[in-house]
C-alpha cells in the first residue's frame, strides 16, 4: 500500500477518534453536574423526610 494512503488512513483514524474523544468529554461535562444537583436533592428531600431538620422536642 503506497505511503500516502496509509497517512491518509492513519489521519481518518486518529480524527474519528478524536472526535469520538470530544464526544465523550462534552457527555460528561453535562452530565456530572446533573448528577451532582440530582444527588444534592435526594440528600436534602432524605434530611428533610427523615426529620433531621425539626427541631428537637
Amino acid at each position: 500500500m503506497p505511503r500516502c494512503i496509509q497517512l491518509k488512513k492513519r489521519a481518518a483514524i486518529s480524527g474519528k477518534f478524536f472526535k469520538l474523544t470530544n464526544e465523550i468529554k462534552m457527555k460528561i461535562g453535562v452530565l456530572f453536574p446533573i448528577a451532582i444537583i440530582v444527588a444534592a436533592i435526594v440528600f436534602i428531600t432524605w434530611f428533610i423526610v427523615g426529620g433531621y431538620a425539626t427541631s428537637p422536642s
